[in-house]
């Protein structure tokens, strides 16, 4: 199988370069959002426990009376919680915090790492996430990481939020971007590049010329492996 990892910091446009890049790739490559695992994740958590308060009690009675699927509906990912489908409420904001807080768990990632390793084996995927290329799929054929500065991040995902209607400042978005990459740091993996990623800085870029940017860097790479 091919695997292609995309990492990089919150607001850097992961999600949409994915997309992009998949449709680029064409059908034979499936996209796996692991955020919407960690989000989905949170959702349940939230409505197990009636309560955002985060331990290790809490973690493992959570993950020991729940079950997390992820199945393709049209082509579309849903995750399910024990058979209901959290998809509809899980790009919240508040469950965005609260995913970046689970996260740092080590029985969470166990959690997710055995879905999208699961994945990555049955699959020729592109994958994005935080530690992709590390961890999840620490042998993929290409690593790509993706960065901005603090601004245009902010920017971006400023406007994500409007367009949902959501009621927020740059300010506020800043210093959540902050706050979910330092958590992250915290955790039990680190959020950089390896050895062998290949660093794309878009700060001065729109996605699209990022997607066509980065599809270039995939078919050097799979051309150079002689896998295309």
């Amino acid at each position: 199988m091919i695997n292609i990892a995309i990492d990089g910091y919150s607001g850097a446009g992961k999600s949409t370069l994915t997309k992009l890049l998949a449709k680029k790739l064409g059908n034979d490559f499936k996209v796996l959002d692991t955020g919407a695992i960690f989000r989905a994740m949170a959702c349940g958590f939230i409505d197990f426990q009636k309560s955002n308060n985060i331990d290790d009690n809490s973690v493992n009675n959570f993950l020991n009376k729940n079950t997390v699927n992820v199945k393709f509906v049209d082509g579309i990912q849903h995750v399910y919680i024990n058979n209901k489908d959290v998809t509809p409420y899980i790009r919240q904001e508040n469950i965005g915090i609260l995913s970046a807080k689970l996260c740092v768990y080590p029985q969470i990632r166990q959690c997710y790492l055995s879905i999208a390793q699961k994945f990555a084996r049955k699959n020729n995927c592109i994958m994005e996430g935080r530690d992709i290329a590390t961890v999840v799929m620490p042998n993929a054929d290409v690593k790509i990481f993706l960065q901005a500065d603090e601004n245009t991040r902010a920017k971006r995902r400023l406007l994500e939020l409007l367009d949902k209607g959501e009621n927020t400042t740059l300010e506020d978005v800043i210093d959540n971007l902050n706050k979910r990459d330092g958590l992250f740091n915290k955790g039990v993996t680190q959020l950089k590049p390896t050895h062998d990623s290949i660093i794309v800085d878009n700060t001065n870029m729109t996605l699209e010329q990022t997607a066509d940017f980065c599809y270039k860097i995939i078919q050097k790479k799979l051309n150079d492996k002689k896998i295309l």
